[in-house]
């Protein structure tokens, strides 16, 4: 028998139904049944939120179906958000896992989602059958560059290594001012907090600059997402050129390496 859930957030009752038992983590997605906005006027609960000025965002997530139940309640409330807001969602393309309930979400709410998914993967039909499109590409690389090609923003869920070669990688952008939007990391169950120690310790051991922090924003949970995409400063590549002497840090004293086998000088 389908289980109901209630959520609370920001004034908010989401009613959810799941399709498989709890302990079930391969079950279907969930459905939304009912969002009550305690909050609106009287006789305007069960409207949509206004349009937001962002257009369109790119969505990092995952295809695993062996994940905490609680990061597909996630992915598909995030779904929903977007689609409430009327943003246009890109991402990988897939059916299940995180993907899945990311596009579910937002289908639910008749919103558009567009999956970009490289050929080898199609052929394996991993491709969602009923997103609004399914764009097929020749590779990996032309997969991640369509993906957040004309978007607002791009968006990390919690997710594995691909989740991982995406977000890194769309940083590096960010910080070479090739990709200038903001960088969000819904940060579910605190699942980012040791990404965000080891990124901090990058700064400490000086391979990043302390302003290279304001590249990322961190949401605690799909909810807050709008929010952090809106409240994220404009970022600024900073300078193109070498920097001046008198910035120059001081060499380290090291000894050459003359082996493969030679100790590590540092």
């Amino acid at each position: 028998m389908p289980l109901v859930r209630v959520f609370w957030n920001l004034g908010t009752i989401v009613l959810w139904v799941d399709l498989g038992p709890v302990e079930d983590r391969n079950a279907g997605p969930l459905l939304l049944l009912k969002k009550i906005n305690l909050t609106a006027p009287p006789g305007k609960e069960n409207e949509e939120m206004n349009p937001s000025p962002i257009q369109s965002v790119c969505v990092f997530c995952a295809s695993s179906r062996k994940a905490h139940p609680a990061y597909y309640r996630a992915a598909a409330l995030l779904g929903e958000t977007l689609a409430l807001h009327h943003i246009t969602i890109r991402y990988g393309g897939g059916a299940v896992g995180l993907m899945g309930h990311l596009a579910a979400g937002a289908l639910h709410r008749r919103g558009t989602v567009i999956g970009i998914i490289p050929d080898f993967m199609q052929k394996l039909e991993w491709g969602h059958p009923g997103i609004s499109e399914l764009i097929v590409v020749p590779s990996m690389p032309e997969r991640k560059v369509l993906m957040r090609e004309g978007t607002d923003a791009v968006i990390a869920l919690p997710g594995g290594t691909g989740t991982l070669d995406e977000l890194l990688e769309v940083i590096t952008l960010k910080r070479l001012g090739r990709y200038p939007n903001p960088v969000i990391l819904v940060n579910v169950a605190d699942f980012f907090n040791p990404f965000l120690e080891f990124y901090d310790k990058m700064i400490a051991e000086r391979f990043l600059d302390r302003r290279h922090r304001e590249m990322i924003t961190v949401a605690d949970g799909p909810a807050a997402v709008i929010a952090a995409i809106q409240s994220t400063p404009a970022w600024k590549a900073g300078l193109r050129h070498a920097p001046s002497a008198d910035r120059m840090p001081a060499p380290l004293k090291t000894t050459p390496i003359k082996s493969v086998g030679a100790k590590n000088p540092l």
